[in-house]
């Protein structure tokens, strides 16, 4: 095409200007023919380049051969260069025909942009213009569809060609079926009454398409024939009927000819409409213009307009179409229909069966039963009021009816239905007594269902069970029911039968799971085997069982991996709280809240079981809440008791105690109530609790003798009593126990340790006398512990710093019938003391005292004392020196005392002194630890004195602490370093003389002398301590050494 296409375009190009040109001369003819005759012989090979060379060589010698530059346009057109083809054709004028067919050439080949041809179209007039956009458009669409062509074309402006312009439009837009925009164009012309019979038509296609009635109307006026109106009108007509525009369908229905209009067929069509548009009275009017079916027209109006059908079918013939009229009449629920129409048969026993449908429906029974009680009775009459009865809910009249039916009848499916009846309405012994009747009658051989509910009444728990009837009944059941059966007889204590009649090798699980229900819940480490043998051969209806026997075996793990593989809601109410218990005493507190949150709580079983649950996941206010829901709930003495262990943990000690009283008072013989109660007694803060308490212990001890913290506490408990004998005789007891303990440590502390408490405190009950020698050197002359009055011989001197010394013996008894009660006690006692000024010099003072201790307050180390003291004491000049190697010699001692009888001066007086020890106790305590190696020790110690006839007084007060650490030997010693600040004051001669000082020391202890009852009743202490002097003028400041050594014993 392209080859044929370029010599018409050649012709073009050689023909027309040819004439207009200055010929050539004959010698420029003569150059120009080889160069033009080899040209054309190439153009006919296709050869465009070389053509294009040979012609611009040509035109270099012959510049106005317009041949060769037309030849030369060609070339360049046929290698598509259009451009430069246009240049040179510029040369032959604008509107030249060459220009416009390179121009459409080029349209055709290779489009050039919109705006070139657009470019073109401002400089072209007339039918070139039209050609250019005609053939631009047509290139639009064939390289980008029409939709491309038309957007170009409408936005070109109209210069001359607005017709021809505005019906190619109208082609693009009906092409894509953009009918707004054909309307549009073709709207135009129609203004300017430039249409054309076809483009009529067309643009009546458009408006119909459009549904524009009003321009449509205006369009028919101009129609260039009837015939083309008519049938503009019926498109207008099928149009609204296909989209379902049925009031614009009766329009145009009602603007057609007469012919049409009355014609059958469009009446159809509008029939049709109406149906699609659920136009109910248009349908019925055209139904019946039509000669319609009337059930068909009745069976439209049932999904449209039921008042509307329902009058329907009043006029319709329901022997014409029994079914269709049965569908319609139960359809429309037309019972008055159902109710009097009559039917042939087998269609009017259908029509009495809807009728009875309906009114069921309605739930109107009453209309059903008063209408079957008019018609004759049947048997088969009989049996449907009976039906109807149990539909309407009247069971107990409906089991009549279907038990005097199976009388008459004997009909066992009525016997099925009335002995149902009679279970669901609570008359199992009415139906167990018709069923046993109805078995023993026909010899066993009943129904599946009759059997199965026979069984089941003998299988209820808590049913009359009749051991010798679930005998003969066994051999017709079997799967579920014989197992239920089996499952009941075991419940009722036939298992000796049951033994016998499996044997002694069960082999069907059936079997193995009817043992497992008797080894329950006696044995159930026994039916946990049973289970687990059924469960192995396959018998899962031993799963469940397994789970309550191992739970009750106490495997709760075990139990627990059976309970969580069961879905909850599968599970009944005792399943789900014993699956919460397992869950619980397997350590999922939370799955055993979810279990427990799923079940129905009504015993104090179920809510004590939550409340265990609950204080397993540290939720102590809903586990005391749980409880108190528990002890509404018919609660024994057990729940009380946990209850009470719930509050005690949530810190609301009163209503544990309350709870464990009502406990107690429940199960007044219960061991392990009275020894909780009792307990909590002892610990009262009530002194009347703590006594009542005593005869609770005492019971206690000898049910749980192996218990030593009863022990303990009654021990504690006849202490306060003041009964010591008692309290010594249980420590005994207890300490005997501990010798082969049955506990070891515990949260109380280790064996080693209580055994040391409680001998210990036997120990502390059974002193009477207690001796104590001290020794005390103070070689530089600061404080002692030990007081030696000054008498006033030296009231003139200076206190100056010097060494002394002090021994000191004291014997305490204690008086009355036993060393102490409750703590408190009465002593005689007597003391001698020795001291000295030097360091080899002792016995320069002596003094003697004989007095009683009282000690008021049993829980606290306060002493009183009252004591008649005589002191003699020897000048410089009377006293030699006594040292300490001479105390080994008795006759130098026994000058030593002649010396203080004969020249010693000596005073008496009575001294009242009080002493208290604080901060000392429990864990700072001064004692032997057997269960540690180190410790903290402290006290601060208190002492008053005061000589109330030479109105002198002393004052002493010290604190010291350290740490002590056992030294690693066969016997018991400690080595402690420490450090005090200690505080005296004195006033001889009504002179008030006061000393602060402080320092450090070393302690080393030996204990010793311990026992079977007895701890340690006796130790040596021994101490060095360095002191300095930071206020008063009691000792002037001094600083120094301090040795003591003391033993107690």
């Amino acid at each position: 095409m392209k080859r044929l296409f370029g010599f018409p375009l050649l012709a073009c190009l050689v023909a027309f200007p040819v004439a207009a040109a200055e010929p050539l001369s004959g010698f420029q003819q003569f150059r120009s023919y080889p160069f033009l005759d080899r040209a054309y012989r190439e153009a006919g090979r296709n050869n465009w380049g070389e053509v294009e060379r040979l012609m611009r060589h040509l035109l270099e010698r012959v510049p106005r051969s317009e041949e060769a530059r037309r030849l030369l346009m060609e070339a360049l057109i046929k290698q598509r260069r259009y451009a430069e083809a246009e240049a040179l054709s510029a040369e032959l004028g604008e509107g030249h025909e060459a220009l416009l067919e390179l121009r459409l050439a080029w349209i055709e080949q290779d489009p050039p942009t919109a705006t070139q041809v657009e470019q073109w179209l401002l400089h072209s007039e007339g039918d070139q213009r039209v050609r250019l956009w005609q053939a631009y458009s047509l290139s639009l669409a064939k390289f980008g569809g029409a939709k491309r062509a038309l957007d170009w074309l409408s936005q070109l402006p109209i210069r001359g060609d607005g017709m021809v312009l505005r019906m190619s439009r109208a082609n693009w837009a009906e092409r894509l079926r953009d009918w707004n925009a054909t309307e549009a164009q073709l709207a135009a012309l129609e203004a300017e009454g430039q249409l054309g019979a076809d483009d009529w038509r067309r643009l009546a296609n458009a408006r119909v398409q459009l549904l524009d009635e009003e321009g449509l109307q205006r369009l028919l006026t101009q129609s260039p024939s009837p015939a083309a109106e008519r049938e503009v009108r019926l498109a207008m007509l099928d149009h609204a009927v296909s989209l379902g525009r049925l009031d614009m369908a009766r329009r145009w229905l009602a603007s057609l000819p007469a012919a049409d209009r009355d014609s059958d067929a469009q009446r159809a069509r509008i029939w049709e409409l109406a149906r699609q548009g659920g136009d109910a009275p248009l349908v019925r009017e055209l139904g019946d213009q039509l000669r319609r079916p009337c059930l068909e027209t009745a069976e439209w109006l049932s999904r449209h307009d039921q008042a509307a059908a329902r009058q329907q079918l009043q006029t319709c013939r329901g022997e014409d179409d029994p079914q269709t009229w049965l569908v319609l009449a139960q359809r429309l629920h037309a019972t008055d229909l159902l109710e009097r129409q009559r039917l042939p048969e087998p269609w009017d026993s259908a029509r009495r069966e809807r009728l009875l449908e309906l009114w069921r429906e309605q739930g109107r029974s009453d209309l059903a039963l008063a209408w079957l009680a008019r018609q004759p009775q049947t048997p088969a009459l009989q049996r449907r009021r009976a039906e109807l009865l149990q539909a309407s809910g009247q069971t107990e009249q409906a089991e009549r009816l279907w038990l005097d039916y199976y009388r008459s009848s004997g009909d066992l499916q009525a016997l099925d239905q009335a002995s149902y009846l009679a279970v669901q309405g609570g008359r199992r012994d009415q139906a167990r007594q018709w069923l046993e009747q109805a078995f023993d009658r026909q010899g066993g051989r009943l129904p599946v269902p009759l059997l199965q509910r026979l069984a089941g009444l003998y299988a209820e728990t808590g049913a009359p069970f009749d051991a010798v009837r679930a005998r003969a009944l066994l051999p017709h059941l079997d799967g579920d029911s014989r197992a239920s059966l089996l499952g009941r007889m075991a419940e009722s204590g036939d298992c000796n039968w049951l033994r016998g009649e499996i044997g002694e090798t069960p082999r069907a699980p059936v079997e193995l799971r009817i043992l497992g229900r008797c080894a329950m819940p006696a044995r159930p480490g026994e039916a946990v085997i049973y289970y687990q043998q059924a469960l192995a051969q396959g018998d899962q209806a031993s799963r469940l069982p397994l789970a309550y026997a191992l739970e009750a075996a106490g495997d709760a793990p075990a139990a627990w991996r059976i309970w969580r593989e069961q879905a909850p809601e599968r599970l009944d109410n005792i399943a789900r709280l014993t699956a919460a218990r397992s869950a619980l005493t397997a350590g999922e507190p939370q799955a055993a809240e979810r279990y427990w949150q799923s079940a129905q709580s009504a015993s104090a079983d179920d809510w004590a079981l939550g409340a265990a649950i609950a204080q397993a996941r540290s939720d102590l206010p809903l586990a005391l809440a749980r409880q108190r829901q528990a002890l509404q709930s018919q609660p024994a003495a057990s729940h009380y008791y946990g209850a009470a262990a719930t509050a005690q943990q949530a810190g609301d000690l009163p209503q544990s105690s309350a709870w464990l009283a009502e406990a107690v008072r429940l199960e007044p013989d219960h061991p392990r109530y009275n020894a909780d109660y009792g307990m909590r007694l002892a610990a009262s803060p009530s002194a009347e609790q703590r006594r009542r308490a005593i005869a609770l212990l005492e019971r206690a001890t000898r049910d749980f003798p192996e218990d030593y913290r009863i022990g303990e506490t009654l021990a504690w408990r006849y202490d306060e009593a003041e009964d010591s004998a008692a309290a010594r005789r249980e420590l005994r007891r207890v300490i005997d126990l501990e010798q082969n303990p049955v506990a070891g440590a515990d949260e109380y502390g280790s064996l080693e340790a209580r055994r040391y408490r409680q001998r210990r405190a036997h120990e502390t009950l059974s002193r009477r006398d207690s001796f104590t020698l001290a020794s005390t050197w103070s070689p530089a002359g600061v404080a002692t512990n030990d007081i030696l009055r000054d008498d006033g011989s030296r009231s003139g001197e200076e206190r100056r710093a010097a060494s002394s010394n002090v021994q000191m013996a004291v014997w305490d008894h204690a008086l009355g019938e036993e060393p102490s009660r409750a703590g408190r006690s009465l002593s005689v006692y007597g003391r001698a003391l020795l001291g000295g000024d030097g360091r080899h010099r002792y016995g320069r003072s002596l003094g003697l005292g004989l007095g009683l201790r009282y000690r008021p307050i049993g829980t606290q180390n306060l002493n009183l004392y009252g004591e008649l003291y005589a002191q003699s004491e020897l000048d410089d000049a009377d006293f030699d020196g006594f040292s300490l190697g001479q105390w080994l010699n008795p006759g130098e001692v026994s000058d030593a005392l002649n010396d203080h009888v004969r020249k010693g001066r000596v005073s008496t007086d009575l001294l009242l002194r009080a002493t208290a020890s604080f901060l000392d106790q429990g864990d700072w305590r001064n004692d032997w630890r057997v269960d540690e190696d180190r410790w903290n020790e402290r006290f601060l110690y208190l002492d008053a004195a005061w000589w109330t006839r030479a109105g002198d007084h002393a004052w002493l007060s010290r604190f010291q602490q350290g740490h002590a650490w056992k030294l690693h030997t066969e016997s018991a010693q400690t080595l402690m370093p420490y450090g005090f600040i200690e505080f005296s004051a004195q006033d001889p001669n009504n002179d008030w003389r006061q000393d602060l000082r402080t320092g450090v020391g070393l302690r080393w202890q030996l204990w010793y002398g311990d026992s079977r009852y007895n701890a340690y009743p006796a130790r040596v202490t021994v101490r060095g301590e360095y002191q300095w002097g930071l206020a008063g003028n009691l000792y002037e400041r001094a600083d120094g050494w301090l040795l003591g050594v003391e033993v107690n014993f």
